[in-house]
């Protein structure tokens, strides 16, 4: 497929006075003017249509998207779109006309799986992603998009969240980093979101989930499965400071023990802890059963290896207690199971310290 022709002289007719290009072509040839330099005109004391300028080239994807006079490079997006952070609220809807616009032409003919190319010598054979031409664009743009839902009236929000993909751009693996619905992991830990946007991606991505296991969907790859993905999210934000409301995480954890997720492991041992901690109200008892049962009749099953697995493990039998006999003798092996190896370690240690010495006294 084609892509949509976005001709330059569309945004010089419609957003830039050709009055204006005269003092503007000045400023540009003062000196050798950088990315940094459109950054810091975007917060000086210039007219906004002179902001709205510098804040175009710092968005536009490419050299041939732009109509105005410029003589560094565009669409490198090397620091990401970090500038809207500072940027001063009366360019928010420039921005939102500029990132929309762009977002619109180019994203119907995106192809979010990259192609790949073979290099190498010598024995070694390399396997290179080379992204769609403007990948790069398109990401910046959608971590924009979060940037401004909390900075624009609360119609515009809705727009804007509805184009934001809570999914990445295109998909990639490497031994770092995966792709696999971080948008949505963005969109939650980020605490200038209110909470009405994080339950709206947070119910957007249980569809997806839904519609993967009804068949009406398929993840582009066999890591961006939508329920693992989810599973993942969740369970970074168990142990650590919460980034939206309690009420969310209670509704999360209920979602992650029914019946769509039996017998999968929704919550990892290490993280029974604090959730025991977070769910310590009387009213949370049940949903807290429900939570210990899912992790202990999960496949992988419940594992005690450490100091917080144990208290967790002792915890766990109190509130279960005599009421899931099968759930309590599962909790008393894994107990079992791990006094039995410390007891081997510490045999094996004796029986190492006690070589060593032996050995040491015939070196006298």
């Amino acid at each position: 497929m084609k892509r949509t022709p976005i001709k330059p002289e569309m945004f010089a007719k419609n957003w830039f006075p050709a009055s204006d290009d005269a003092a503007w072509k000045k400023w540009v040839d003062l000196r050798k003017r950088e990315h940094r330099d459109l950054v810091e005109l975007l917060s000086s004391s210039v007219g906004l249509r002179f902001k709205e300028r510098a804040l175009f080239l710092l968005l536009v994807p490419g050299p041939e998207f732009n109509p105005l006079y410029w003589h560094d490079e565009l669409g490198k997006f090397y620091d990401r779109a970090r500038f809207l952070e500072t940027m001063p609220d009366e360019l928010a809807a420039f921005a939102v006309r500029v990132i929309v616009g762009f977002w619109v032409a180019l994203i119907p003919q995106h192809q979010p799986a990259p192609k790949h190319a073979v290099a190498g010598g010598g024995g070694v054979t390399l396997h290179i992603a080379i992204p769609d031409k403007y990948h790069r664009a398109l990401d910046v743009y959608n971590d924009g998009i979060r940037q401004l839902i909390p900075r624009v009236p609360p119609d515009i929000a809705e727009g804007l969240f509805a184009i934001y993909s809570l999914n990445d751009i295109s998909s990639y693996w490497n031994m770092d980093d995966a792709s696999g619905y971080n948008p949505f992991l963005a969109l939650l830990f980020d605490p200038k979101i209110a909470d009405v946007w994080k339950k709206k991606a947070d119910a957007k991505m249980r569809q997806i989930i839904q519609d993967e296991r009804d068949g009406r969907s398929r993840p582009r790859e066999d890591w961006e499965n939508a329920m693992g993905c989810y599973v993942r999210a969740v369970n970074m934000f168990i142990a650590d400071e919460l980034p939206y409301d309690q009420a969310l995480l209670i509704d999360q954890l209920r979602y992650l023990t029914g019946d769509a997720f039996a017998g999968l492991p929704v919550i990892e041992s290490w993280r029974i802890l604090p959730v025991l901690k977070r769910l310590s109200d009387p009213g949370d008892r049940d949903l807290l059963r429900r939570v210990i049962k899912a992790v202990v009749l999960s496949k992988e099953g419940f594992a005690v290896y450490s100091d917080d697995t144990r208290l967790a493990a002792e915890a766990m039998l109190l509130v279960i207690a005599e009421d899931e006999p099968d759930v309590s003798a599962r909790i008393i092996l894994a107990l079992e199971a791990a006094s039995r190896r410390q007891k081997e370690d510490e045999t094996r240690s004796m029986s190492d310290a006690r070589s060593e010495a032996d050995v040491l006294a015939q070196m006298h």
